[in-house]
């Protein structure tokens, strides 16, 4: 090849190669000063869809209804709120709590049929609001309606001087309504008050005309 010829190639690949340079350039400054990323997906390849809850595996779709949270005690001196049916019942009136000037505290209130007969029923807990300390609970069943209510049973008056945990409702084998009560509670007067020594665990059964104790279910 003529050398006249070589040269001219050698300046056109110079010359091309400076202009594939300047756009490489400008593509950099145009990006910050990084070098240029491949979109996302493309980076990645296709997406992989993740497979969803087997039926019944737990998903929103196989999930039933979420039971609802009973009320319970606030603890810091406010009262909870009653159960749906028995919002707006005075049930401190009903309760047999002499707390002279001091006010009944209702702890916690479980509403439930407790005489089979349709009509939302409840267990109520309280206590005279002494500010400080931990006097004794009562517990007691109120038979519905909620509109017209009337004190079904005393379960645990103020004078066993039980300091309740829990209530807790339940059915047994023939469908009746079974209430178990849970706390702790004093061996003897003479016992610190600050120091409760004994497990409290007790249970009624409606037994057709009213709330017949039976012994508590097995832990």
């Amino acid at each position: 090849m003529p050398r006249g010829e070589a040269d001219r190639r050698t300046a056109v690949a110079a010359v091309v190669l400076v202009v594939v340079l300047l756009g490489l350039l400008s593509a950099w400054v145009v990006a910050g000063g990084r070098a240029p990323v491949p979109p996302r997906d493309a980076a990645r390849g296709p997406a992989t869809e993740l497979p969803g809850p087997a039926p019944g595996a737990g998903g929103p779709a196989a999930q039933g209804p979420t039971a609802e949270a009973l009320p319970g005690a606030t603890g810091a001196g406010g009262d909870p709120d009653p159960s749906p049916a028995w919002a707006g019942t005075d049930v401190a009136g009903l309760l047999p709590v002499d707390c002279g000037e001091r006010r009944v505290q209702v702890r916690e209130v479980v509403e439930d049929d407790l005489t089979g007969d349709g009509t939302p029923d409840a267990v109520a807990v309280a206590r005279c609001d002494a500010g400080a300390g931990s006097p004794p609970d009562a517990v007691v069943a109120l038979a519905g309606p909620a509109v017209a209510p009337r004190l079904l049973a005393v379960l645990l008056p103020p004078s066993r001087g039980v300091l309740v945990d829990g209530v807790d409702v339940g059915r047994a084998a023939d469908g009746a309504a079974t209430v178990l009560v849970t706390g702790t509670g004093y061996s003897s007067p003479t016992v610190p008050r600050c120091c409760p020594d004994t497990t409290v665990r007790e249970a009624w059964r409606w037994a057709g005309t009213g709330l017949r104790q039976v012994p508590a279910p097995p832990r």
